[in-house]
């Protein structure tokens, strides 16, 4: 199974009218919409991926063009 492969189940979280789900090899990155929250949009960028461990950057924007990150995640696995 390829890389794209492995991350196609997070398509629905990637609208396409906001970009969809990329992913570079390195990366995954994918915008939705904040009902609920302060900001309209969050941007999730996962990075660092490895079998035991993630980082997760969330970015927030009013305009979809302007980001500034909100949170820092390093997520590990025993």
């Amino acid at each position: 199974m390829d890389e794209i492969d492995r991350f196609a189940f997070l398509i629905d979280l990637g609208p396409e009218e906001l970009g969809g789900v990329t992913f570079d090899g390195e990366s995954i990155v994918y915008i939705f919409r904040e009902p609920a929250a302060g900001h309209a949009y969050t941007r999730a960028t996962y990075t660092n991926i490895s079998e035991a461990h993630f980082t997760w950057r969330g970015e927030k924007s009013d305009d979809g063009k302007t980001w500034s990150e909100f949170m820092l995640v390093e997520a590990y696995r025993p």
